[in-house]
């Protein structure tokens, strides 16, 4: 199942918000993990840590939203991989990695 996810930039950070991922570092070390519910205190940390941008849930999307979401995804993979046409599909590492790329967008097992 796809997440419903959505990037903030830490200046319209609230709190109360819940972080959907870990939050990494710039050496990749955790910061927060997922399911942290950001407070005053955690915000004003992460501005002296020099994040841009968190994870956090977004509200359930309907049925139809989520299909406009994977459609828009979808759309992205084939943009960035528009000159990917090398042969064989099945031996072009970009035409394997496009496909695995789009499963796992979808939200299925690769």
């Amino acid at each position: 199942m796809t997440r419903n996810y959505k990037m903030v930039p830490l200046e319209n950070a609230a709190p109360g918000m819940v972080l959907s991922d870990n939050l990494l570092d710039r050496q990749g070390k955790i910061l927060l993990p997922e399911g942290t519910t950001l407070n005053d205190k955690l915000l004003e940390s992460l501005r002296r840590h020099d994040m841009d941008m968190l994870p956090v849930f977004c509200e359930d999307l309907t049925d139809e939203e989520q299909q406009e979401r994977i459609a828009q995804r979808q759309a992205r993979l084939e943009r960035l991989f528009r000159k990917r046409d090398y042969g064989d599909p099945e031996e072009n590492a970009n035409d394997v990695l496009l496909q695995y790329m789009k499963e796992f967008r979808r939200g299925g097992d690769v």
